[in-house]
């Protein structure tokens, strides 16, 4: 026989037990329309779990990104981060060769290094050995780029001065590169050709890889031989200042030897950009920070529409089980018994369709992650939360037809039926 103090807890779990199981038979009745109503709890979730694991991996980049751009670096372009007018940057005339050397010229002594960096539009074709590589980047800079980009050399040497002055045909290559070279029996010292142009394999990049893709396949050569042999593409001026509160005087007189330089008068806008590396994490912030607060309010809308349509099944299933209800409370059954019965059928619903979104998020992130340029990983604390927002709507949504189907007197509802 029970002790007197087990009989309570013993009734307390048969109840627990007979408003799981009847919640779990009334949803069976109607499978379709449960379904339907939690379909925006589902894409809510998956959609909040994906867009998080792209952001968290967006912010591993940039702060990967942040390694290898110093805070004191200034560039000078065609393009800039805060003109949204395409057809206006568009229209600018482009950089020239005689503008980066002026550059050179008037800040050179007051910079740490002046780079200038033309960059191919197309890979113009590379030949390594007998292997024709069909991806490339080939870069047309100075000894200061590595110096720019935090960069090292893996073996080998790097760019000189004496190199740039002379136009010498050499050339640092990416690892990809180098391994092609290795695989047939060749390597440093050997000739590699951009397009028809021999070039002397002197270094090999460390291997980096950032927001904007990797080095693996680059080849840097001395943009006076770039200038003389290969096609001019767009072309980017990256100023080192010596330190960070060098960066905003440095800047300002960059702006203003390109100024002078085109002949604008004081009050016309600048043709062209100029931006420092704060310039573009202050960009990245608020775009990451507008995109994060879209999705969550697409979130939210979804899972108050799907709250919706929780609220209208669960009100139209209890106006149906009317005298089953009834014949509950005649029984015995307490308010908060039928309350329970329809609270958990609501948490039930959106409880499936938050474990399918957070399971469909979590896939789509990993694809993401492996098979697109955009890095993507999985967060936790994301998706815990994502799931307190699915069981919270249901919740929320579940209660107001939960209080009024238990509210009602058997003896209106058994008459009623009557």
């Amino acid at each position: 026989m029970k002790a007197p103090a087990a009989l309570p807890r013993a009734r307390a779990a048969r109840l627990r037990r007979h408003v799981l199981s009847q919640a779990l038979l009334n949803l069976r009745a109607y499978p379709v329309q449960a379904m339907l109503s939690a379909l925006g709890v589902f894409i809510g979730i998956a959609g909040l779990v994906t867009f998080s694991g792209v952001i968290k991996g967006l912010d591993g980049a940039f702060a990967a990104l942040n390694r290898h751009l110093a805070p004191t670096n200034v560039f000078i372009e065609k393009d800039d981060l805060e003109t949204d007018d395409f057809l206006l940057v568009a229209g600018r005339p482009p950089m020239r060769v005689a503008e980066a050397e002026n550059l050179q010229a008037k800040l050179g002594g007051k910079a740490r290094a002046v780079v200038p960096i033309f960059r191919a539009s197309s890979c113009p074709g590379l030949q390594l050995g007998t292997r024709h590589e069909a991806e490339c980047e080939v870069l047309g800079t100075n000894d200061g780029y590595l110096t720019l980009y935090s960069g090292a050399i893996h073996q080998g040497r790097a760019l000189t001065a004496f190199d740039v002055d002379e136009g010498r045909p050499v050339a640092l290559i990416g690892p990809a590169l180098f391994e092609d070279l290795r695989a047939q029996g060749l390597g440093l010292g050997d000739t590699v050709y951009v397009g028809d142009h021999p070039l002397v394999a002197i270094g090999v990049l460390e291997p980096r890889r950032t927001l904007w893709g990797s080095n693996e396949h680059q080849v840097l050569i001395p943009y006076t031989y770039y200038i003389q042999q290969l096609p001019v593409g767009p072309l980017v001026v990256g100023i080192i200042a010596r330190s960070v509160d060098q960066v905003p005087a440095l800047q300002a007189e960059a702006i203003g030897t390109m100024r002078a330089y085109r002949h604008l008068l004081p009050g016309e806008h600048n043709d062209f950009g100029s931006y420092t590396f704060a310039d573009a994490q202050g960009l990245y912030r608020k775009l990451t920070f507008a995109a994060f607060l879209a999705v969550e309010l697409l979130t939210l809308l979804a899972l108050i529409i799907s709250g919706s349509g929780i609220m209208n099944t669960l009100l139209v299933a209890a106006e149906d089980r009317r005298q089953e209800v009834g014949v509950l409370m005649a029984l015995g059954a307490r308010p908060n018994t039928v309350l329970a019965i329809f609270l958990v059928e609501a948490v039930c619903m959106a409880l499936g369709a938050t474990v399918a979104g957070v399971l469909v998020g979590a896939t789509l992130t990993f694809v993401i992650g492996r098979v697109s340029p955009l890095p993507a990983h999985l967060v936790l604390g994301h998706v815990l939360s994502a799931a307190l927002y699915g069981l919270g709507v249901g919740l929320i949504f579940g209660l107001f037809p939960a209080w009024r189907a238990s509210r009602q007197p058997p003896s209106i509802t058994l008459r009623a039926d009557a």
